[in-house]
């Protein structure tokens, strides 16, 4: 399971992984002034110490080369975007609250 925006609990996390199954969190919510996402980020992987749901961290390191790679297969067509909405530049206000409310289930798309 992969998670990117790091919003959700370990106790959300843990009810849909089987056992055995690894939640991969690629990013965090801030939830400390000092720390960061790290507070979030340590409390996930103590909490799987216990049990066989492992978590694991990921960081990517970007390249020219990987961006090239990712538009190339973006234009074949073999990796698909999801988006959840789109709004005109004059809705950027309405884009950022949808955003905030947390609802988003893709991407939010503003068109230039």
């Amino acid at each position: 399971m992969l998670d990117i925006v790091g919003n959700r609990s370990w106790r959300d996390c843990r009810r849909v992984l089987k056992p055995g199954g690894i939640f991969v969190v690629a990013g965090a919510q801030p939830t400390n002034r000092w720390i960061g996402p790290l507070g979030h980020v340590a409390a996930l992987r103590i909490a799987s110490l216990f049990g066989s749901r492992k978590v694991v961290n990921f960081m990517a390191k970007i390249s020219a080369e990987d961006l090239d790679h990712l538009g190339q297969l973006l234009q074949a067509g073999t990796v698909t975007p999801v988006i959840d909405r789109t709004y005109d530049r004059s809705q950027i206000v309405e884009a950022l609250e949808y955003l905030g409310q947390g609802h988003a289930r893709g991407k939010v798309v503003i068109s230039v």
